[in-house]
């Protein structure tokens, strides 16, 4: 899944990247943990969405380092 390759600007490091292998799984387990989420959310109604919304604004911001919003 994993291959890894001295790195070219420092001899103590390794470089690490996913194989073809890796990329497709990787892409399998976001589509699976997609389709869970959609799962559990689609039939929210606004209140516990808006709920959900603010609940994930206070987790996004609690966990960064600085302050700024995750994937702006």
């Amino acid at each position: 899944m994993i291959t890894r390759k001295a790195s070219s600007t420092d001899g103590r490091s390794q470089d690490i990247s996913l194989t073809e292998y890796g990329i497709d799984e990787a892409k399998r387990v976001i589509e699976i943990t997609y389709n869970k989420i959609f799962e559990m959310i689609e039939n929210l109604n606004k209140e516990d969405c808006d709920a959900v919304c603010n609940a994930m604004i206070c987790i996004e911001e609690k966990l960064s380092k600085n302050g700024d919003k995750i994937n702006e």
